[in-house]
């Protein structure tokens, strides 16, 4: 989860418009997560697993998230 706080953190909170962890996109995605370790794709990929099992992020994006992420 520390890899979620700090895209949280880092990134979301500055952006020009607000983002929630429930807003995230593939395209916020590949931008943070240019140059990510082992442990972070494997933290956004639990992370964005967990979010749509529980209805609480799209499944189409969370679903084109896992693609990408497992690509990495």
């Amino acid at each position: 989860m520390v890899a979620i706080e700090a895209f949280a953190n880092t990134y979301l909170a500055n952006l020009p418009e607000s983002h929630s962890l429930r807003d995230i996109e593939l395209s916020d995605l590949t931008t943070y997560l240019v140059d990510a370790s082992t442990t972070m794709i494997t933290g956004f990929k639990r992370f964005s697993k967990f979010m749509a099992e529980t209805g609480r992020m799209d499944w189409g994006e969370a679903d084109n998230s896992l693609r990408w992420l497992r690509e990495q």
